[in-house]
């Protein structure tokens, strides 16, 4: 029980992690709604002709909401990738590169072995990587913080596993990395 609470610890911190992040992201919303015609024809990427004009078509700009991103306005800023939690608890930067590489090739071995779609794997790695760049290795376990990852990216990609499968597969994953016998968890 004392493992499936710090899994759930580790679920409510990626969570929290992965929100904060996206608070700055600002979105843009049309001020107004479209009439019926300028959406089907912004689908097709024309305007209506005008009755004084030529009869040549004209794209219009699209009337939904956009993302804006540009180095001036990034997810995650210069000095927060540079100066990471566990960068400023003492560890070199070359552990901290492999953790993250090995975080998520466990991340990608697990959602083979859970038959997970790859766009649930890949969400599963970023939030992997984003949750480390606002908490430390040091602190928090990587097989853990990876087994909330993906058991949230199952959730976030509507490929939901159950989270005593999740548990079992890294437990299976365990033991082949330690060349241990195979043996089932009792939960």
């Amino acid at each position: 029980w004392i493992f499936l609470a710090r899994v759930a610890l580790v679920l409510v911190l990626v969570t929290f992690s992965f929100f904060s992040v996206f608070s700055r992201v600002r979105f843009h919303r049309p001020a107004k709604f479209p009439s019926v015609h300028a959406v089907n024809s912004s689908v097709m990427g024309l305007s209506k002709p005008d009755n004084h004009s030529s009869s040549t078509l004209k794209p219009l700009p699209k009337p939904y909401g956009k993302v804006e991103l540009s180095l001036n306005n990034v997810l995650l800023p210069e000095d927060k990738l540079t100066n990471t939690p566990s960068r400023l608890d003492g560890m070199s930067l070359d552990l901290e590169t492999d953790l993250r590489v090995l975080g998520c090739e466990l991340i990608q071995t697990a959602g083979i072995l859970l038959k997970l779609p790859q766009v649930a794997m890949a969400t599963g790695q970023v939030l992997f990587q984003r949750f480390y760049y606002s908490k430390s290795f040091v602190r928090h376990g990587m097989e853990i913080t990876a087994m909330a990852c993906v058991y949230l990216a199952s959730k976030i990609e509507e490929a939901l596993r159950r989270i005593r499968d999740v548990i079992n597969v890294f437990h299976h994953i365990r033991q082949v990395n330690s060349q241990k016998p195979i043996s089932p968890l009792i939960l």
